[in-house]
């Protein structure tokens, strides 16, 4: 069995020991956790561990970055593990509605949620199509003049204009570029 050691930074400690077995056992891996500490204490922790492992997990590319530096002439396989917009979204959600955002937090297969998704946009009719812009508007105006809400975040190009005509704080979510090139792939 391949056998991996995680470096991971302090705060991140609590949360990747609750997941380590579970995470372990899904991949076909042994995992061992490592405070690194400091990243000034990679060069003399890194040595210690290397010929023990069959490669490392790195709590981000700063770490990743770090241990390339300090070794460049090491060869020991290495990847980095980080925040992706999936978790970013969730926790701006959380901030934002803590009790009506609860169904979008508690998806924990997002593969699933799309494919959920994706079936809605199969089977909405034409007339349900025409009026949920006017729809989720009326509904953020409502919360907003209710004071349930501060801020919106929207991807609903239709909504965004009528946003910003009532005086709505809110933020328009670009589609990025790598979104684009797979859309144009497919």
């Amino acid at each position: 069995m391949m056998k991996l050691a995680i470096l991971a930074a302090p705060g991140l400690i609590p949360y990747l020991s609750d997941k380590l077995e579970s995470t372990g056992q899904a991949a076909g891996v042994k995992l061992d956790l490592y405070d690194y500490g400091h990243l000034s204490m990679l060069p003399e922790l890194y040595p210690k561990l290397r010929d023990k492992y069959d490669g490392f997990l790195l709590s981000g590319l700063v770490v990743q970055t770090a241990i390339q530096r300090y070794f460049p002439e090491d060869d020991k396989p290495v990847a980095a593990f980080d925040t992706e917009l999936e978790e970013i979204y969730h926790a701006l959600l959380d901030l934002l509605d803590r009790d009506n955002c609860r169904a979008l937090l508690d998806i924990k297969d997002m593969d699933a949620a799309r494919q959920k998704t994706m079936d809605y946009w199969k089977n909405i009719s034409l007339k349900e199509i025409e009026g949920l812009g006017d729809r989720l508007f009326a509904q953020i105006k409502r919360r907003w003049e209710a004071g349930e809400i501060t801020y919106v975040i929207s991807r609903n190009s239709s909504v965004q204009p009528k946003l910003a005509a009532c005086g709505i704080p809110h933020t328009f979510l670009y589609p990025s570029e790598k979104q684009l090139l797979r859309t144009v792939h497919g």
